[in-house]
């Protein structure tokens, strides 16, 4: 993980009986110094637009955290989806997104990791 760059992460909560509950979290992590502490980046601006294969396209709301640690600041942007939602992004061929004024995209191994996600979540789904 670079510093003052957002990282991707999917994850499939649930399962063994208790419902699945997928997600979607950007990481973001920022040096600290002795001499200033790091603003939270995301406190007030959040929300993550998708570009899914050159379409805009809306999921739910965003949450955010973060964590201090003794030489880095971590701000965590929550968003759940639904296990199509997952899917569609497994699915695209191309995928970027934007937290706040940041701009990233999902390499294709990324996309190819959401499919296997789907894929074994789909095994957990009753």
């Amino acid at each position: 993980m670079k510093d003052d760059e957002p990282l991707f992460y999917a994850t499939i909560e649930g399962g063994s009986g208790a419902p699945i509950a997928p997600k979607i979290v950007i990481f973001y992590r920022q040096p600290v110094s002795p001499y200033h502490k790091p603003v939270e980046r995301f406190l007030y601006c959040n929300n993550i637009d998708w570009l899914i294969d050159g379409k805009p396209v809306r999921f739910g709301p965003t949450s955010h955290s973060s964590l201090d640690l003794s030489d880095r600041m971590v701000e965590l942007v929550r968003q759940p989806v639904t296990m199509k939602q997952l899917r569609m992004l497994g699915e695209a061929k191309t995928v970027e997104y934007r937290v706040c004024r940041d701009e990233a995209e999902l390499l294709p191994e990324d996309i190819a990791g959401v499919r296997e996600l789907v894929r074994q979540g789909e095994k957990l789904s009753p």
